[in-house]
């Protein structure tokens, strides 16, 4: 992955994108998305896989998880670790983080950071920080999907418009 072309990991990216546009359209929350959870076929397109922790929203637009489960801490989203309440925009926060990876080229998040320090961390502010090499306006696409007000995260729509936008300034 070292030697992948920027326009490379953006229609990565883009695959993602588009495929959670796809399960949110269909109100469904993956829950775990991460790039250990999306497939590379042999034509260079992403798709994306386990839905092992997916749910499907019927008549409310989130979910509140009511037992105790194993999570992805580093790529839960705020209001899903300290309130146990996911919405597409929970998804929308781990879509970031699996952006962090792409361009990282695989990078584990928050290194050095245990799963029981990073609430507190969140809660305080801390994001990942940019990867080395990552443009500016990639990581404020990244960043958008961090923000505390899950209100405030873009939509999967939007994301691939904006991906789609920084594509086509390579």
């Amino acid at each position: 992955l070292q030697f992948v072309p920027h326009q490379t990991l953006l229609r990565f990216m883009m695959d993602i994108a588009a495929g959670m546009e796809y399960l949110s359209s269909r109100g469904f929350l993956h829950r775990d998305l991460a790039a250990r959870n999306c497939m590379l076929s042999d034509d260079l397109r992403v798709c994306v896989a386990d839905f092992g922790l997916s749910k499907r929203l019927l008549s409310s637009s989130y979910y509140r998880q009511t037992s105790a489960a194993c999570l992805p801490v580093k790529w839960t989203a705020l209001e899903s670790l300290s309130e146990s309440v996911y919405t597409t925009k929970s998804d929308v926060w781990s879509f970031g983080v699996t952006m962090w990876e792409v361009v990282s080229r695989g990078r584990t998040p928050y290194p050095g950071v245990q799963n029981c320090e990073l609430l507190d961390l969140l809660q305080s502010g801390v994001r990942l920080k940019a990867p080395p090499d990552c443009d500016h306006q990639l990581y404020e696409v990244m960043r958008s999907c961090w923000d505390e007000d899950p209100g405030s995260r873009p939509t999967f729509s939007q994301l691939l418009q904006a991906l789609g936008g920084l594509l086509a300034e390579l």
